[in-house]
């Protein structure tokens, strides 16, 4: 029964899977520009949460990426832009996450640098950039 058990829990460990990474790539942003994400919270009557993350490379190419964290929230029925400064020399990825009300799932985004790109969120959404020179 035992070596049983132990061959199930093995076979179990093989064939389970991690669920993909739940993040849409966008685009670039440009490193010597800010940047504004406009978020639409007009149509709820809750606070939408708005985290960015700046993953940035160490000295050392093979250390693990250090991060830097910005939280924001925008008030319920309410349009509200939100500026950023341009990102960091050592900035190579920015992560944009977006936790609407659980009553409502529909958030509109614009992220506006030199250009727009319009993204509608469902639900929790999370955004993907690369910063490019």
């Amino acid at each position: 029964m035992k070596r049983m058990t132990c061959t199930l829990a093995a076979l179990a460990m093989l064939i389970w899977t991690c669920p993909p990474a739940q993040a849409e790539f966008k685009g670039r942003l440009q490193r010597d520009l800010d940047w504004a994400l406009t978020v639409d919270n007009s149509s709820t009557t809750g606070e939408t949460a708005v985290t960015v993350r700046y993953l940035s490379n160490r000295r050392n190419e093979n250390e693990i990426s250090s991060e830097e964290i910005e939280i924001r929230l925008v008030p319920g029925s309410e349009r509200v832009q939100l500026l950023f400064s341009k990102p960091a020399r050592n900035v190579r990825r920015i992560i944009i996450e977006v936790d609407p009300p659980a009553t409502f799932t529909i958030i509109p985004l614009d992220i506006n640098q030199d250009g727009s790109i319009a993204v509608t969120i469902q639900g929790y959404g999370r955004l993907v950039f690369d910063v490019v020179d």
